[in-house]
């Protein structure tokens, strides 16, 4: 199934103190498969997901999928490879090469099967078996046009290998004729110029010959491995320097073959020496060990003068991977020292991209035992933690660096959940500062101590199109450094007080800045919002439901709150108690809310019994309030409409009004509330959360407005993404305190007004606590009417006997019951059993006869409930099974 992937929009939801470099999140991909290939091209990441690419542009910030014929394996380097900033792939057979852009794939060149894919500046070049029967054959692939040329072909399969060269921009590769000699080729990527450059013959004794590239930056070289005598032990390593002409530069014995293990470097050659399992350097004198007791090493480069290099560290259980170590070297057995342990290993399908040179330090990531595997950095003097990206001994790994456009991303795996790929930026500083509005009520363009803040303010940042709604009149948000025109925009009724306050934000200069706006009322009317929600409403169990109220209007004001709940509820206590309790009615009464003010109160109930399951539950509240310096005053009704249900997922969504019957029918011109609720559920505290929540376009996202959330916490608005941002929560797991690890968000919105009848409003919530995948919620629906039908009756128990005469023997039972309706009735019928804690154990379709037999021989015995479904209308019965 596709998924949907998250993008936080360059807000951070995390800081770490010591440094001005951070990593910004940019993109989350979940359900990530090791064996899932990814690849950078130019602007653009790609990430292999079977039957469709998750793509994420860089410039745009925007998310794409791509269909693509099915192929799960897909490995880079050989069948998935960059050209631009599209994707070459093969298909899941390796018959069909296709190319992938940000909008769809398309087949591009059938062949048999792809060897090599390497990307140039102008060209990508594949290495494939030909369908034709032409034999092994290279073909060039343009970078702009993506039109594809013939390079070379040579008839029956053969060995070649690959490389390009960038500092001259041309591929290099070998073919060998031989057991004991190779062809060297060179191509601008035509046919017409693929030259041959050399033949290169070695004294081979046993086997055939190997062949490697490898380079150092300044030139390209070839090592050629190959045994001396029949005994398989005395291995050589002959060298060549094949850019700017071949250049021999002589053999060495016991080298490793491996990719990475050799590198060259001042006319000096490094390597594994096998046989005394050493990093060794070429001298006049012989061999220089450099490092001994390793067991295998990998060249990043030259950092600083120096080389820089890894080797296997230990088995790690936490992340379950072999770290490495990373050393530098002068050439010098005293000049070969440690940089850092506890490396994290590059990822599955790039070897040598876990450690990068930028801007004159590196970057890797190390594990300790206080953060876990967390990005650091290195100068040349030290190794130092650079950010703490994922609080707690959690991290991450599998690193794979990219540079784009002189600026550094990475994408990494969370070891929390290895499924788990997260893209990121790295900033060189990133900056924080302050908004806040309040009641200017003098209008001296100051905050006075006795002006309150106002909520429900929409900040926007025109520099990165970005709204920030904070929940309780002010916010802080990090973003990176730059310029950002910033202008807010109250609620309707509010006017700047001296025309629109609008400021230039520039970033770092204006690092921890506090952005004030006063605003004054159009008229000093009354208006007072009131709302309710509630936790899982579960048969029979305790519920808390919780009513919002806000002073919404322009002056402060004094009035009464009534509720009048579901009449099937049976009310408990409430905090704070009610004033007055009038019959069926909670009543409170609200003194002197000052303007902006909120408030809730905490009602507990106990819900009906499983005989009403699927029943809709009305809850009524009324509101009176009056000004407290002018004769205005404020009325309204709200209602609360739930789906009793006996089962429940603590993290979920759900819309008042609920519809009504099984289409959520719902009126047009009335506003949507929405409650998203979560619970962390996890075996520590959940530091940050964010909620992520797509809006159709059908949704007026004008009419946005945040009712009430469980803490503080700030929106995000980009188009019709919202994102819920709660910093620094410190939410309790619900193995240490089960109350508190619950939270939430209320909202209303409004559809649009020329939507046409019968408009489906879906939404769904995707929830992240910390670091860890998305928790994916239920999907809320509404079909929008222009006219409610007339209720259709539910009956309960009693009634329903009354009604229909629906008839259950044997009660008590052992094998089976049998459920007997008059024979005028339709005969269709869906039943379902539920135990004792509401949960479903058995459901039967039947669509003929007056009696119906249920089996009930594999139910353990106690008390079950029997709920049928006929003409649209429910039935429930208590059963004993013994």
């Amino acid at each position: 199934m596709k998924q949907t992937f998250t993008l936080l929009l360059l807000v951070m939801l995390f800081s770490y103190q010591a440094s001005a470099q951070k990593a910004l999140l940019l993109q989350t991909f979940e359900q990530a498969e090791f064996s899932e290939a990814s690849v950078f091209a130019e602007g653009n990441f790609y990430l292999n997901q079977g039957a469709y690419f998750e793509a994420f542009n860089f410039a745009t910030r925007a998310n794409h999928i791509v269909d693509k014929p099915p192929g799960q394996f897909i490995q880079k380097g050989k069948t998935l490879g960059a050209v631009g900033s599209s994707v070459l792939f093969s298909n899941g057979a390796n018959d069909v090469l296709h190319i992938a852009d940000m909008k769809a794939s398309r087949p591009l060149q059938a062949l048999l099967q792809s060897e090599q894919i390497v990307t140039g500046k102008d060209y990508t070049y594949l290495l494939y078996r030909d369908l034709n029967g032409e034999g092994t054959k290279i073909i060039s692939v343009d970078s702009r046009t993506f039109t594809p040329q013939k390079a070379f072909i040579t008839r029956g399969t053969a060995d070649v290998h690959l490389a390009y060269f960038e500092k001259e921009n041309l591929l290099y590769f070998v073919h060998r004729t031989a057991d004991n000699t190779v062809a060297l080729y060179a191509s601008d990527g035509s046919y017409e110029r693929t030259k041959l450059v050399t033949n290169l013959s070695e004294e081979v004794g046993s086997g055939s010959l190997l062949s490697s590239f490898f380079a150092n930056g300044e030139d390209l070289y070839l090592i050629n491995f190959y045994y001396q005598g029949a005994d398989y032990k005395n291995r050589t390593s002959h060298v060549y320097k094949v850019s700017d002409g071949v250049t021999d530069l002589g053999t060495f014995p016991y080298f490793s073959t491996s990719d990475g293990s050799n590198y060259l470097k001042q006319g000096a050659f490094y390597g594994y020496d096998n046989s005394t399992q050493s990093i060794v350097k070429s001298t006049e004198n012989g061999l220089l060990p450099l490092l001994s007791d390793v067991s295998s090493v990998t060249f990043v480069g030259d950092y600083k003068n120096k080389l820089v290099f890894t080797v296997r560290d230990e088995w790690d259980e936490q992340v379950d991977t072999a770290l490495v170590k990373l050393y530098e070297t002068d050439g010098t057995p005293a000049g070969t020292k440690l940089i850092a342990d506890k490396v994290a290993p590059p990822s599955y399908d790039n070897q040598d991209q876990n450690v990068i040179a930028h801007r004159g330090k590196l970057y890797f990531f190390r594990k300790d035992e206080t953060h876990g595997p967390e990005l650091w950095q290195y100068d040349g003097q030290s190794a130092t933690l650079l950010q703490d990206v994922i609080p707690g001994q959690d991290g991450m790994m599998y690193p794979l660096f990219y540079e784009h456009e002189d600026e550094l991303y990475f994408t990494a795996r969370l070891t929390a959940s290895q499924k788990t790929l997260r893209l990121y930026k790295f900033s060189d500083s990133a900056s924080t500062f302050q908004l806040q509005s309040y009641v200017d009520s003098n209008g001296n363009q100051i905050k006075d101590a006795d002006e309150p803040l106002l909520t429900n303010v929409k900040y926007k940042l025109a520099g990165d199109a970005l709204t920030v709604l904070p929940s309780e009149g002010s916010s802080t948000i990090t973003l990176e450094d730059g310029s950002y025109t910033l202008v807010a925009s109250p609620a309707s009724g509010w006017v700047p007080v001296n025309g629109e306050q609008k400021y230039t934000v520039s970033l770092p200069a204006d690092d921890t800045k506090v952005y004030s706006f006063g605003f004054t009322p159009t008229q000093p009317t009354t208006k007072v919002d009131a709302s309710l929600m509630s936790e899982f409403s579960r048969c029979g169990f305790p519920t808390s439901y919780t009513l919002h109220y806000s002073n919404t209007g322009f002056t402060s004001t004094t009035g009464t709150i009534k509720l009048k709940p579901e009449a099937t509820f049976s009310y408990e206590s409430a905090s704070p108690a009610p004033t007055e309790v009038s019959g069926d009615t909670l009543i409170w009464q609200i003194k002197h809310l000052p303007i902006g003010q909120k408030g809730r109160i905490i009602i507990n109930f106990t819900m009906p019994g499983v005989e009403h399951m699927g029943d809709t539950l009305t809850s009524s509240l009324y509101t009176r309030f009056s000004s407290d310096v002018n004769s205005s005053t404020h009325t309204d009704t709200t209602t609360l409409q739930q789906i009793l249900t006996c089962s429940y997922d603590p993290n979920d969504i759900q819309a008042n009004p609920a519809g009504l019957g099984e289409k959520h029918l719902t009126l047009k011109n009335r506003p949507l509330e929405y409650l998203i609720r979560f619970q962390n559920m996890g075996t520590d505290k959940a530091f940050n959360i964010v909620v992520k929540n797509e809006l159709q376009p059908e949704f007026d996202i004008s009419t946005f407005k945040v009712i009430g959330s469980s803490h503080d916490m700030y929106t995000v608005v980009k188009g019709n993404q919202l994102s819920f941002h709660f910093d620094n929560i410190q939410l309790p797991d619900d193995k240490v305190d089960e109350p508190g690890s619950h939270g939430y968000i209320l909202y209303s919105i409004k559809p649009k007004s020329d939507l046409a009848d019968s408009t489906l409003l879906n939404n769904q919530a995707f929830i992240y606590f910390d670091y860890n995948p998305a928790i994916e919620t239920n999907v809320a629906f509404n079909t929008l009417v222009t006219r409610l039908p007339a209720p259709e009756s539910v009956l309960a128990v009693g009634d329903a006997l009354e009604a229909e005469e629906m008839k259950v023997y044997p009660n008590p039972a052992e094998d089976a019951i049998h459920v007997a309706w008059p024979a005028a009735h339709q005969p269709q019928t869906a039943y379902q059993l539920l135990n004792a804690k509401g949960q479903q154990v058995q459901q039967l379709h039947v669509r003929s006869g007056t009696v119906h037999q249920i089996d009930v021989s594999a139910l353990p015995p106690g008390l079950y409930f029997l709920k049928a479904v006929k003409a649209n209308k429910t039935f429930a019965r208590k059963i004993i099974i013994r």
